[in-house]
């Protein structure tokens, strides 16, 4: 497929003018003399990809944004419910919501955390055990540990509330009515405590996952993605309340694989301790290389696929899509220190606390868990409320760590230092 020069450029900015912002990715160059650093550049100058795919043939972007221009704007810029919701969205709707559900599952994580700490903090705090309401939403958020027919009675009430809702674990539910529903008061503890549903991520995350995946493959599957080569493969059948099993859908780490860095055993790259440092150090690396690899691109012999990996950022994305998908490992590795190392170090420096074409939605799920996990909740609140503006159905959630930040800063005589 021929077309112009100037045609491209069109494409290209249509896309990167409608992104919030024109942010670039953080890495710089230096001066990577290492074996080390040569052999991870050799590797990723090598890895076959969608990113240099496009560099050598951009026919196949270039009829996607033909056909569904205004959901690749969506996409692009990080704005998964426009995407997802844009008339005549197709391929690139469906993969929106892979991308929902992805987001949904992290923030339940942020969710069962924040409870936890709850009812861990309310007995440190004012020496006595957390009423039974509390302790009844912290056992509903906690999916992963317990059965629902093993809740004790005192909160089968909680329980039965929360699910007549949703019509037998969400089955007969739809997104809009949990989105709807989230933002509802479902009880208040001592006449002040707004309680919110402890289960639409959740939810959201089975509702979305529920997507079909026929006709999702190749560039659809692969476009503004951490994947290299392979479609998207989400493993959705999980244990806990049809909650996804895992949100890392690549059947390759791609760019990762070519640094030396394995997914599944993070810690043979990053030692066996969750140390930052290392995390840092890894991904100074695996930077050098990705800034060595652009200049090749921009070699590259044709000059429309080099205009459009260069003006949509191309690179930058898969880098960074790259690093949310290494911190998320770490994450569900128990490594959270390295999890927030890693994913600060793939913000859009130019626009932190804004979701845009590098500042993707999780990016911001992931800094709140990681935070929360560290014992950084007010932190954790700076990050949930760049998603509220663009989520409502995350009010909840942002409430109830607002609620932790209270009690963490609770004497024993009650009074809080954040009241």
């Amino acid at each position: 497929m021929k077309v112009s020069r100037n045609a491209v450029f069109t494409l290209a900015l249509s896309l990167l003018a409608a992104s919030c912002g024109g942010g670039a990715s953080n890495t710089e160059a230096s001066d990577a003399s290492s074996s080390t650093g040569t052999e991870t550049l050799n590797a990723i100058v090598g890895h076959k990809n969608w990113v240099s795919s496009i560099q050598e043939d951009p026919s196949e972007l270039i009829a996607l944004i033909n056909e569904h221009r205004p959901a690749l704007i969506a996409l692009h810029k990080g704005d998964l419910s426009g995407a997802t919701n844009t008339p005549n969205a197709g391929t690139i709707g469906r993969r929106a919501q892979f991308e929902l559900s992805r987001l949904h599952l992290r923030l339940a994580e942020v969710n069962r955390y924040s409870w936890l700490q709850i009812v861990t903090e309310y007995k440190t705090r004012t020496g006595k055990e957390a009423p039974a309401m509390l302790r009844g939403y912290a056992q509903l958020a906690d999916y992963k540990s317990v059965s629902h027919n093993d809740f004790p009675e005192e909160i089968h009430t909680t329980l039965d509330i929360v699910e007549s809702a949703f019509n037998d674990d969400g089955a007969g539910a739809s997104v809009p009515l949990v989105i709807m529903l989230s933002q509802r008061t479902w009880e208040t503890f001592e006449n002040k405590v707004r309680l919110y549903n402890p289960l639409t991520h959740q939810y959201l995350a089975s509702l979305y996952a529920q997507t079909p995946s026929s006709g999702l493959s190749d560039l659809p599957a692969l476009l503004f993605s951490n994947c290299a080569t392979d479609a998207v493969r989400p493993r959705w059948s999980g244990p806990y309340r049809g909650v996804p099993e895992s949100s890392l859908y690549c059947t390759s780490d791609g760019l990762l694989a070519a640094a030396g860095l394995n997914l599944a055993a993070p810690q043979r790259a990053l030692g066996e301790e969750d140390e930052p440092q290392k995390a840092r150090e890894f991904v100074r690396t695996l930077d050098d290389a990705v800034t060595a690899w652009s200049v090749e691109l921009s070699k590259g012999p044709n000059p429309e696929g080099v205009a459009l990996v260069n003006e949509l950022q191309l690179t930058a994305i898969y880098r960074t899509q790259s690093l949310l998908a290494l911190a998320e490992a770490l994450l569900d590795a128990e490594r959270p220190r390295q999890a927030a190392a890693v994913a600060m170090l793939a913000q859009d420096l130019q626009a932190p606390k804004q979701i845009n074409h590098i500042n993707s939605p999780i990016l911001f799920a992931i800094l709140a868990e990681a935070k929360i996990r560290t014992g950084h909740a007010r932190a954790a609140l700076d990050y949930l409320e760049v998603l509220v503006s663009a989520f409502p159905e995350v009010k909840g959630l942002d409430e109830t760590v607002g609620d932790l930040v209270v009690l963490q800063n609770l004497n024993r005589q009650g009074d809080s230092k954040e009241l």
